[in-house]
């Protein structure tokens, strides 16, 4: 069996619609893993701009990206689906195409889920911009870490006005077995919170 043909340890999710702009970016940060037995799989939703070329681009250079065939514009749960589908990793995880990974972050994830028995397992988040300004971590100072989250915490922490972060917008790593046992998928008629309602609707299985 080639290289090529192995089943990668992780696939990275990447739903993209209209994100030309930072799109090369995002690939090459998903790429740029310490853990190389990744494959990325890019499903475009329906993009009209040159997000698409940009990821073909990139993939002729680095076969461990995965550009899906085009689709119609029908959100970003549907997007994830077919990523999901397409996936053929032990581990998935999800990123969005304007965001920026830690080069070790697959790698120390895998080591921390298999060093804890974890289905599911997420790490902090810094929110950063364009003007310049110091990244600020979302759980860092408001969150005891590590530990265990279960579906009361989960719904707790995403309420409207609460006190503490709000993990539905955490990025987890699935194992990718225990996701197609669920038979649970994003729901594509969502256009906001669909990563929170994945996440709740899985611990409440």
């Amino acid at each position: 069996m080639s290289q090529s043909d192995e089943r990668p340890l992780v696939s990275v999710v990447m739903a993209n619609h209209n994100g030309a702009a930072f799109l090369a970016e995002a690939l090459r940060s998903a790429l740029g893993q310490s853990l190389t037995a990744i494959e990325v799989v890019l499903a475009d939703d329906g993009s009209t701009d040159d997000s698409l070329a940009i990821a073909r681009a990139i993939a002729t250079k680095d076969p461990r990206l995965v550009v899906l065939p085009p689709a119609r514009n029908g959100g970003p749960g549907a997007a994830r689906n077919r990523g999901f589908d397409a996936a053929r990793g032990h581990w998935i995880a999800v990123m969005d195409s304007d965001d920026l990974m830690h080069p070790e972050r697959l790698a120390r994830l895998v080591v921390a889920a298999g060093r804890a028995g974890a289905d599911i397992i997420a790490d902090d988040m810094l929110a950063f911009s364009e003007d310049g300004s110091a990244p600020e971590p979302m759980l860092h100072g408001r969150f005891a870490l590590p530990a265990q989250v279960d579906l009361a915490l989960y719904v707790r922490a995403n309420a409207l006005f609460g006190r503490l972060p709000a993990l539905g917008y955490l990025k987890p790593l699935f194992r990718a077995d225990m996701l197609r046992r669920s038979g649970v998928r994003y729901d594509p008629s969502l256009r906001i919170a669909e990563d929170y309602d994945l996440v709740a609707r899985l611990l409440a299985r």
